[in-house]
């Protein structure tokens, strides 16, 4: 069992140094081949399932390294699974060569180091989860309110625009009549207009305008008007 352990502490040894995934699978098959000969002929149960539980970090190290080459995501880290492996070569290390009545202590103190390394862990995640939704819902307020930013530039330039095209026009009423003291402005978008009827404006003489270009034609029931579509004074 020694020799099992001395392999696996070698092979958390160069995990710590700069190699390549080929190297490192190189590596760990060897040290595999030394653990299971040394399980192969021990009838310690307890400390050859150390060893195991050590080598398994290792083996899984592996297999999220290639699957991180093939893009994968990954739950645990390669590094993570490496730390795993490291202490729990300690602990089969330490549990193997301590008498029997000493092993119960051992494994405890290594149960409690991982359930608050595991608890430590949630903790993070979480913490990074609840980040991830707090930018996430910052980005989203982020683009409803330029949403609304451009709605109501787009609604101020339907505004000006629709200004833009709105012209007014004076009417004087006829000399004599009850509107002749006040002029009458009406404000006009395109030609959609309402002229004054004869009890407003009473008889109409002619209506002159300037320029005298994009003419339309507007009839009432007592006189007949040409309006300008922008920009135009009609004088009655």
């Amino acid at each position: 069992m020694q020799a099992a352990c001395d392999e696996l502490r070698r092979l958390q040894s160069i995990t710590t140094t700069g190699l390549t995934y080929i190297q490192y699978s190189d590596r760990l098959l060897t040290a595999k081949s030394v653990a299971d000969v040394a399980l192969a002929h021990t009838s310690d149960k307890a400390a050859a399932d150390k060893i195991t539980q050590a080598v398994f970090f290792y083996v899984e190290a592996r297999d999220n390294w290639k699957r991180k080459i093939d893009g994968e995501t990954l739950e645990n880290s390669v590094q993570e699974s490496w730390d795993e492996g490291s202490r729990a070569v300690e602990f089969a290390a330490a549990y193997c060569r301590a008498p029997r009545a000493q092993r119960s202590a051992i494994e405890g103190r290594y149960r409690e180091q991982e359930e608050r390394i595991a608890t430590a862990r949630r903790v993070a995640i979480e913490q990074r989860r609840q980040a991830e939704q707090k930018l996430e819902k910052e980005r989203l307020a982020a683009a409803e309110q330029e949403r609304k930013e451009r709605l109501a530039a787009a609604e101020q330039k339907r505004k000006e625009a629709k200004q833009a095209h709105s012209v007014i026009v004076t009417f004087s009423a006829a000399e004599g009549t009850r509107d002749s003291a006040q002029p009458r402005r009406l404000t006009l978008t395109d030609v959609a207009i309402e002229v004054p009827t004869s009890d407003d404006l009473g008889q109409f003489g002619s209506a002159t305008s300037s320029p005298a270009r994009n003419k339309s034609v507007i009839s009432t029931s007592c006189h007949q008007l040409t309006v300008i579509r922008f920009c135009c004074v009609l004088t009655i």
